[in-house]
């Protein structure tokens, strides 16, 4: 189960950093006036995600290590749920509109940047407490060469038995159409990185004849219900 959510949240991240990758998200990301700060934190995913998969080291009784290594997963999902929303903005044009608005795209740039921030924190906090230490080079150029192709092949056979997200989406559109005579509520919650905003952009696009009134909110867990609303 764990192994399939690692492939899920991979093949989540990879999709997200395509997108920000375009000339379009360069576009808006030039308009926010956070071009930069875009590219930054978009290397800093990758870099983040190469490194989590090559931090699972059972045998490590490093608490301080352990400790810092799950700050850089939790702010790598951070990061995800950031790209993410900003790519929600890229691909509808019709919330395009709310960009022209001052306090919008303050909010949206504030949060990308404060993002940036938090990065940087992280990386001199492992300068601060000497946490990695560089790898002396092997005697035996191919002696993880095993282990990394173990490694790599095991999250391609992830990324091919993902079969859940087909079963999750018919689960959320069979409860949104059973009863078309009610409004219908539904929340998709979890931990980030683990695809919920693909998820939830696929049954929403699937259901786009069946209501002529739809809505799909991207929520935080701290949110303002004054902008929630506009």
């Amino acid at each position: 189960m764990e192994a399939t959510a690692i492939g899920f949240a991979k093949t989540m991240v990879d999709g997200v950093l395509q997108k920000v990758a375009t000339r379009a998200a360069d576009e808006l990301a030039k308009t926010l006036g956070v071009r930069q700060d875009i590219w930054y934190i978009r290397g800093e995913l990758e870099m983040m995600q190469g490194f989590l998969r090559a931090a699972e080291d059972p045998q490590d009784d490093n608490n301080v290590r352990l400790i810092w290594v799950r700050q850089v997963r939790d702010l790598a999902y951070q990061i995800e749920d950031c790209l993410a929303e900003f790519s929600i903005h890229l691909e509808n044009r019709s919330m395009w509109h709310k960009l022209q608005t001052l306090n919008t795209r303050r909010q949206i740039a504030s949060n990308i940047r404060e993002i940036r921030e938090k990065v940087q924190e992280v990386s001199q906090r492992n300068l601060r407490y000497n946490l990695i230490k560089p790898v002396k080079p092997s005697h035996d150029p191919t002696s993880n060469y095993g282990d990394l192709t173990t490694r790599m092949t095991t999250l391609v056979m992830e990324e091919a038995e993902l079969v859940g997200q087909t079963e999750l989406k018919h689960k959320l559109v069979t409860i949104l159409t059973e009863n078309k005579e009610c409004r219908k509520v539904v929340w998709v919650t979890g931990m980030g990185g683990l695809g919920k905003t693909t998820l939830v952009k696929k049954v929403f696009g699937s259901l786009e004849t069946n209501f002529s009134c739809r809505v799909w909110l991207t929520i935080s867990q701290t949110f303002n219900k004054k902008d929630l609303l506009m």
